[in-house]
């Protein structure tokens, strides 16, 4: 073989598959949506990332808000909404609705959509 050659094949399997991984690992939009749900109603959750800063969307009864979270942890958020807190286990798949002292809990589903 000519020295061309093998610089050639050598390129290819040194520095293709690294940037091939490395390319597939970022993501360049990530969608989040969590349903949630029980015998007494439903509501939706999406966002795009979980932080502080950023509102998520909440649909309940046909209607989207806006709202702001104000607590996160590795496991759960938590989000107030017409004098209702919601905390939203995503390691349980669960959320948990406090209004005036009754607690209701839901079964979540979540969904994560990467390009």
């Amino acid at each position: 073989m000519k020295r061309p050659e093998v610089l050639f094949i050598a390129l290819l399997v040194c520095v293709v598959p690294p940037t091939l991984y490395l390319m597939s690992n970022n993501t360049r939009y990530e969608s989040h949506e969590i349903t949630c749900l029980n015998e007494s109603g439903a509501f939706k959750l999406s966002y795009e990332s979980l932080t502080l800063e950023e509102s998520i969307v909440f649909e309940d009864n046909e209607t989207q808000k806006q709202v702001q979270v104000s607590e996160i942890t590795p496991d759960t958020f938590s989000f107030v909404n017409n004098n209702k807190a919601y905390k939203i286990n995503l390691e349980a798949d669960n959320a948990i609705v406090v209004e005036e002292g009754v607690n209701e809990i839901f079964r979540c589903a979540h969904e994560v959509f990467k390009i």
